[in-house]
């Protein structure tokens, strides 16, 4: 007959079972840190830190070669990168450090890239310069270049050589950069669609413009002349107006002066001077007439 086991066992055995499963959580997904890449360092100076922290991943053309061992902050950034010593042999001192930030679900990383592999071997402990941005890269891969030229013209002894050299790092210079910048004829071409089509909208809207500025210079030359005209009209309408009345008038003042005239005849002329030397008289007080 089987005994059931005890309340003290199940808990005893529920208990073993969360430390199992609280150990298993904590190994998951743990950073393992940088492991000992047998002391090889390699110091990488940054103007921006970019999110790179230690123990973050170190590559050579695609393969792992190092882990971040140690950041430093300054006044510039210092990146203490450990390297197998089996893969320094393949840097040489024309090498830089691309930084790529951390995503979302991946964390940073630093990839060595060797911009000119004929060179010399790159010792431990060597500072070399880091880039985090796609101008930055490009603007170090061309000095590298360009001082490789220059090393290859003085080693020539000649300016031809120099031109040379220099021509074939601008022309690689110019390829890589295409390359960083994929899109950049599509966006150039875009750009220019836009400007094109905002051109167009412009000059149709000045056409327009220029339609309704002439057509409302029409109306007003049109209202101009219907007011000069109907101007004209009411002058010559008052003027017919004022010659009926002055012709009016010279008929009725002569009428007047017929009728003083005629009254002024009828009136004897002997009286009148009588009558007037009376009235003078009076006025002077000289009375001198006969009774």
């Amino acid at each position: 007959m089987e005994v059931a086991p005890t309340s003290r066992s199940r808990r005893r055995l529920v208990l073993i079972g969360v430390v199992s499963l609280l150990t298993a959580c904590s190994k998951f997904g743990r950073d393992p840190g940088p492991p000992d890449f047998a002391g090889v360092p390699l110091v990488v100076a940054l103007n921006d830190r970019a999110g790179i922290e230690v123990g973050d991943p170190v590559f050579v053309k695609g393969f792992e070669v190092g882990k971040v061992s140690e950041v430093v902050l300054a006044r510039e950034v210092e990146v203490t990168l450990s390297v197998i010593e089996s893969h320094l042999d393949s840097l040489t001192v024309d090498t830089y450090a691309k930084v790529t930030a951390p995503g979302i679900l991946e964390s940073g990383r630093i990839e060595l890239v060797v911009v000119d592999p004929e060179g010399p071997a790159l010792a431990p402990g060597s500072r070399i310069a880091g880039a985090t941005t796609t101008t930055e890269r490009v603007a170090l891969e061309s000095k590298i270049r360009l001082r490789r030229a220059l090393d290859a013209a003085k080693a020539e002894g000649g300016i031809g050589g120099f031109a040379r050299e220099a021509g074939a790092a601008a022309r690689d210079q110019l390829q890589d950069a295409l390359g960083e910048f994929p899109n950049l004829d599509e966006t150039r071409q875009g750009l220019r669609e836009k400007t094109e089509a905002a051109t167009d909208s412009v000059k149709a809207r000045l056409s327009s413009a220029r339609d309704e500025l002439a057509d409302a210079a029409g109306r007003a030359k049109t209202m101009a002349s219907e007011a000069g005209a109907a101007g004209l009209k009411l002058a010559g309408e008052l003027t017919d107006d004022g010659a009926a009345l002055l012709g009016a008038g010279k008929e009725k003042v002569g009428a007047w002066a017929s009728r003083a005239a005629e009254a002024v005849k009828s009136v004897p002329v002997g009286e009148a001077v009588d009558a007037l030397e009376a009235g003078a008289r009076r006025l002077l007080g000289r009375d001198d007439a006969p009774p």
